[in-house]
């Protein structure tokens, strides 16, 4: 009689090769996760499952039948395997780590005991040979626990598909890569279970049926797997995954804790800055890290505005206190109630060192600046001193000396002014934009300008974020239709919104600045007066995101536009 192996075997051989290698592919895409474990010993075990109904079909010996019976009692091990692997790819509360003494209890040990039992009831099993089929095994009545072993497997294979079945649907619509893993999942789960239903239908030996049914089922499940892998990213990209990768690899240390601070979990960097990483396991507590009046000042901030960010504290870690910058943020389970906080932490050692020399470096520019401008100003004194007895003696020998050196003194002035000018901006204690009422800054000017020149406001009432010098700029520009307008005798400020900015408008009746000289005005060195004060002023509002230009119309007085942009002004609270 020739021998040839059966269809079925082959099939199973087939299911084995496939549903193994499935396996060891998503396992080696990333070792370290636990649902890739899990998924390689689902595999493993479905393969194994497959394998073995492969050697009992093609088994041409009933003592060779019967040794891969007793090996095969393994294959209920692969039930305990697929429901962990759901629980844990689902989310399940019950997937956690904490929680696989309840697994282990619920669905490895009744596995565990089945296995045993059917290994030592291996005798009860009776062997048939079918033509085109391979040798069959069936247990003797004497097997007490085939039936439940058979429902406890269904019951658990069942309880695997509802979990897939709740997954998808508290899966939000809008992550349609999820929906779809989780689907294609649920189709692979229920196509061993369903091929087995099949399988007790279709043939009068429940064991015949269920046995060889669901080990080809597997095949399918690899086929939808593989589609799951391939088109929507199923263990290879998620935003579980990804955020453990995330988490890892960031610089900044990451603590997530009780509401009172106890630790929960931390990331390698966190480890490093607290010197765990060296052996250390005194951990268990932020507030061993923080001092006390920092923790409180944080978590008062949390509570009041759910976070805090770029707060600046000494961290007291391995190498001693460090300066960091901590963000925070309270953590809230699904009812909204505070159950945790997760502090960013970042050592901002070289950040402090970079800012400490940069304000030393400021400090001492500064003082050079401020030497070196009373210095020439010293000697600027003492020049027009000279001048004055030059002056004195030249009014006898020759009058026409007499301009000259008073040119001289005239130009001395000047060179000093502008040194007094930009001096201006050094002698404040902050240079950073503050808010301003504008109306103040008008009132200032028209109380200083005295009776050199009618000064009328009409302007909406608000604040605006400028330089601290901003009223020496409305100086200079008034100061400058006095000395340039000729019979300019009136100042009107006016205001407008366009685009969400502020324009405030200053107009005089002088005679107003020819066409080409309005770009040049704002331009150092430019007019009678050297033009600092326009360069100087217009220099000013950019360091602050100001804009200024003239629109005037010759013959018709100055007309200058002050551009506040949005964030640059506000409306002025009203007091009661």
């Amino acid at each position: 009689m020739t021998y040839y192996i059966p269809v079925i075997a082959i099939l199973c051989l087939i299911s084995a090769s496939i549903t193994f290698g499935l396996g060891v592919f998503v396992f080696a895409r990333n070792p370290k996760n636990r649902e890739n474990q899990l998924f390689l010993f689902l595999c493993t075990a479905g393969s194994f499952w497959a394998f073995f109904e492969f050697m009992l079909r093609q088994a041409n010996d009933v003592s060779f039948a019967f040794v891969w019976n007793i090996i095969g009692s393994v294959w209920v091990i692969t039930i305990p395997v697929s429901i962990h692997f759901v629980l844990v790819f689902t989310h399940h509360p019950l997937g956690k780590k904490k929680y696989f003494p309840i697994i282990f209890t619920l669905f490895y040990i009744p596995a565990l005991v089945f296995l045993i039992y059917d290994v030592a009831h291996a005798w009860t099993y009776q062997f048939t040979f079918i033509e085109g089929y391979g040798f069959d095994s069936t247990p003797e009545p004497s097997h007490l626990l085939y039936i439940p072993e058979i429902i406890y497997a269904f019951t658990i294979a069942f309880t695997s598909i509802i979990t897939c079945i709740w997954s998808y649907y508290k899966t939000p619509e809008k992550d349609e890569k999820v929906r779809k893993q989780a689907l294609l999942v649920l189709m692979g789960i229920s196509f061993p279970s369903g091929a087995g239903l099949i399988g007790i239908i279709f043939f009068s030996n429940i064991s015949n049926g269920l046995s060889v049914a669901v080990a080809i089922g597997y095949l399918g499940f690899a086929i939808c797997i593989s589609i799951a892998i391939l088109r929507y990213g199923l263990f290879i990209v998620s935003p579980r995954t990804a955020a453990d990768t995330i988490i890892g690899t960031i610089p900044d240390a990451l603590i997530l804790t009780t509401c009172d601070g106890k630790i929960i979990t931390i990331n390698p960097s966190g480890l490093h800055m607290m010197g765990s990483d060296k052996g250390k396991k005194d951990n268990s507590h932020i507030r061993k890290f923080i001092e006390e009046s920092d923790f409180s000042r944080i978590i008062q901030k949390i509570e009041q505005n759910g976070s805090v960010s770029d707060e600046e504290i000494l961290f007291s870690g391995e190498s001693g206190p460090v300066p960091v910058s901590i963000s925070a943020s309270d953590v809230r389970d699904p009812d909204g109630k505070m159950v945790g906080l997760v502090f960013i932490i970042r050592d901002i050692t070289d950040r402090k060192v970079s800012e400490r020399a940069l304000v030393q470096a400021q400090e001492k520019l500064a003082l050079m600046t401020r030497i070196t401008r009373h210095d020439i100003l010293n000697l600027l004194t003492a020049m027009n001193g000279y001048l004055n007895i030059a002056e004195d003696k030249a009014k006898p020998l020759d009058p026409s000396l007499t301009w000259d050196i008073q040119a001289c003194q005239n130009l001395a002035d000047r060179i000093a002014g502008h040194i007094r000018i930009t001096g201006m901006y050094h002698e404040k204690e902050s240079t950073k934009p503050l808010w301003q009422s504008l109306n103040n800054l008008i009132g200032q000017l028209i109380q200083e300008m005295g009776n050199s020149i009618q000064i009328t406001a009409d302007i909406k009432s608000v604040e605006i974020l400028a330089d601290p010098l901003m009223y020496k700029v409305l100086y200079n520009i008034a100061e400058n239709s006095i000395r340039h307008g000729e019979y300019a005798s009136l100042i009107k400020f006016k205001s407008n919104i366009e685009k969400n900015s502020f324009i405030l408008i200053m107009e005089d009746n002088g005679k107003g600045i020819i066409q080409e000289e309005k770009t040049k005005i704002f331009l150092p060195g430019f007019g009678k007066n050297s033009g600092l004060g326009l360069a100087f002023s217009k220099d000013i509002l950019n360091y602050s995101g100001i804009d200024i230009k003239e629109t005037g119309k010759a013959g018709s007085g100055v007309r200058f536009e002050i551009i506040f942009p949005p964030g640059a002004w506000k409306k002025e609270k009203q007091d009661d």
